[in-house]
């Protein structure tokens, strides 16, 4: 599909990941929880825009991808065999109501914090490296502020 063949540099990352951020933010205030596919949609196509500036095909938004994945089998495998963390799983994600402890709280914390890291690192990467300064397969290279 031709919305999918195209480049953007960093500047323009930055600025539509801000936007998507925000959108995604007032979506939540608003109770609109259910755009989530959309909004999914949407980030896989900026992060294959950006990966096709410095040359790389989409199918690498897989790798971070499979990375939260294996990270949650991880953690589903290891960590709720642990009667605290799921426990206090149960209970942050509201299908339970009893009290936390503070062991089973840091872990489910915890384990939310390094896929949340995952993902970010990934954003960070993309956002910072350098483009193909000429053509490459995917077009010639786009800059938000063309200089001339």
């Amino acid at each position: 599909m031709k919305v999918f063949q195209r480049r953007i540099g960093r500047s323009e990352y930055w600025l539509l990941t801000a936007a998507l951020v925000a959108v995604a933010v007032l979506l939540q205030v608003m109770g609109l929880n259910q755009s989530g596919s959309a909004l999914l949609f949407v980030w896989l196509l900026i992060w294959t825009w950006r990966l096709h500036d410095f040359g790389k095909p989409g199918w690498y938004n897989l790798i971070p991808i499979g990375a939260m994945i294996a990270v949650t089998v991880i953690g589903v495998v290891v960590l709720f065999n642990d009667k605290e963390f799921s426990d206090a799983f149960a209970v942050v994600m509201g299908a339970d109501d009893r009290a936390l402890t503070d062991r089973g709280l840091y872990l489910v914390i915890g384990f939310l914090l390094v896929l949340l890291a995952t993902q970010i690192s990934y954003m960070v990467w993309l956002g910072l490296k350098r483009g193909d300064a000429d053509d490459n397969a995917y077009g010639p290279p786009r800059r938000l502020f063309a200089k001339g």
